[in-house]
């Protein structure tokens, strides 16, 4: 696939798999060989060493692809000494168990002990974690009057939010998204959501059809109608014009279209010109200046039309307002 795709710039990057998952279980000795694990080993089940296996094989014919990483379900208590051998206890509490729970493929605890290092390097590298809210499964750490901050010390830093806040690496919530049910799970969208938007993380929700039954869509059950309310909550994490509210790359030529979705998807990457493709730690919504530029390095681009005439070389500068 990366090599029937490789000269085709609609396509940005791979997801390498679905949700990566499995529990350790409450019997035997040595780890099962069915369930993703996150470690230093070259199991086949360990995640981290097949998506970086995956990972060198997309990037040998295809540099500049982006590769999508999720995380897993389970990560043992490593600072306890604790290991994926480590059976599980039953019904034991937080404190007590060997084991950090997490959403399927939203677990990224490993990545701080062994992150995903291809052999060409990390910079197309993008940790990717679901995160999803009690409408899907009243985890524990929805079992209070919680905030953002009880979020994110019971789950959301030391999981993933750690990776964007430490400047690891780049970082999109793949799928976040739920009921608009008026309390739990509407309050914990509604937080999520601001979260992102201040700390300017990269996502994509979940989902456009309504027949995702502990979620919901933005179409309602008739696939026809649009649930504005559920979209008035969700718009205000899309990119906009900051004067006008239009959004950005919205442009009638099809090259708008093109970059809207590349835009909204990626929100945005950028690098300084004649760096090392990389994550500007400085880039805002107000200082983008010239780094929409970054579609040469990213895609290796040889036309100069996008953006309705504005030269790659730079004949014409947008300055930090190029969005309008």
């Amino acid at each position: 696939l990366a090599d029937k795709y490789k000269n085709d710039d609609t396509l940005i990057g791979y997801d390498l798999k679905n949700e990566p998952h499995g529990k350790r279980g409450y019997n035997g000795t040595t780890c099962p060989t069915d369930i993703a694990k996150w470690d230093d080993s070259t199991d086949l089940n360990n995640w981290a060493y097949s998506a970086t296996e995956c990972a060198n094989s997309i990037l040998d014919v295809n540099p500049n692809a982006l590769i999508f990483v999720e995380g897993v379900e389970q990560y043992p208590k490593t600072e306890k000494g604790y290991t994926y051998d480590t059976a599980d206890i039953w019904q034991a509490p937080a404190d007590v168990s060997p084991w950090y729970g997490a959403w399927w493929g939203g677990n990224l605890r490993g990545v701080r002990d062994y992150p995903i290092q291809p052999d060409s390097g990390t910079s197309q590298i993008v940790y990717s974690p679901h995160d999803y809210g009690p409408s899907v499964y009243n985890q524990t750490w929805f079992d209070k009057d919680f905030t953002e901050q009880t979020l994110l010390d019971d789950y959301w830093y030391d999981t993933w939010a750690y990776v964007n806040a430490e400047d690891i690496a780049p970082l999109l919530i793949g799928e976040w998204g739920g009921h608009m049910d008026g309390g739990k799970n509407e309050k914990w969208m509604t937080l999520l959501r601001d979260y992102m938007i201040n700390h300017h993380i990269n996502h994509t929700f979940w989902g456009l059809n309504p027949n995702s039954g502990d979620t919901g869509g933005l179409l309602s059950y008739d696939f026809m109608t649009w649930d504005t309310e559920k979209y008035d909550m969700f718009k205000e994490s899309l990119w906009q014009t900051q004067k006008t509210g239009k959004f950005i790359g919205l442009e009638s030529t099809w090259h708008g279209w093109f970059w809207y979705f590349r835009i909204r998807i990626l929100q945005v990457l950028c690098i300084d010109r004649g760096q090392q493709l990389g994550w500007r730690n400085d880039c805002r919504r107000q200082h983008y200046q010239t780094d929409y530029r970054t579609n040469k390095a990213i895609y290796d681009h040889n036309d100069n039309h996008y953006y309705n005439g504005c030269n790659y070389n730079g004949s014409t500068d947008y300055g930090s307002d190029w969005r309008h």
